[in-house]
């Protein structure tokens, strides 16, 4: 639910890893004026285990540049870092009823 506020779609899911569709949008005009066309970029949530009974989810966000006809990695933007932060505060204050501490 919070990814789909954000305007991210689910593309799979397994028992240890969520993965989302690539989100595209088209390039602010100070990055068109370096030939970057369109930016893309998507979230990965890796759960793992840690310990009996305790687990941990890592967000990994991703983001591409259109340049050249060819996708290529970036570092992620400040508005992306801020994006990402207000996602996993989200979902954190989500799962705070599941949630236990000792």
């Amino acid at each position: 639910m919070v990814l789909n506020s954000y305007g991210y779609q689910v593309r799979s899911v397994s028992s240890r890893m969520l993965e989302t569709e690539w989100r595209l949008e088209d390039a602010p005009y100070a990055l068109q004026e370096e030939g970057i066309t369109q930016l893309r970029d998507r979230i990965i949530v890796i759960l793992g285990q840690r310990g009996r009974g305790y687990y941990t989810a890592q967000l990994r966000g991703e983001e591409q540049v259109l340049m050249d006809g060819q996708w290529q990695q970036r570092a992620l933007t400040a508005a992306a870092l801020e994006r990402y932060r207000a996602i996993a505060a989200q979902v954190k204050q989500r799962l705070q009823p599941y949630m236990t501490q000792d």
